[in-house]
């Protein structure tokens, strides 16, 4: 009795684990969103304006850009510009 008791309790356990996997995976997939650039506000930081007249602040992820009042703010702001 105790086996199949261990037997229930390892596979609903695995049953858990594999939930919460895919889970995190479909929370991981992004969307895309095009749209033309209305403003730029520093390096890492822009706004779009969608089609259907939706605006989005974006905020591009990991990584450590400085804002406009820091040492090379302009200079990465201008750098954001003209990939743009």
């Amino acid at each position: 009795m105790n086996y199949y008791v261990n037997y229930f309790f390892l596979l609903i356990k695995n049953i858990v684990f594999i939930v919460q996997f895919f889970l995190i995976i479909s929370l991981s997939i992004v969307s895309s969103i095009t749209g033309k650039v209305i403003k730029i506000y520093d390096g890492d930081t822009f706004r779009i304006d969608t089609k259907k007249m939706e605006e989005y602040k974006i905020r591009i992820s990991d990584i450590d850009c400085p804002e406009k009042n820091q040492s090379y703010g302009i200079e990465a702001k201008n750098f954001l510009t003209k990939k743009f």
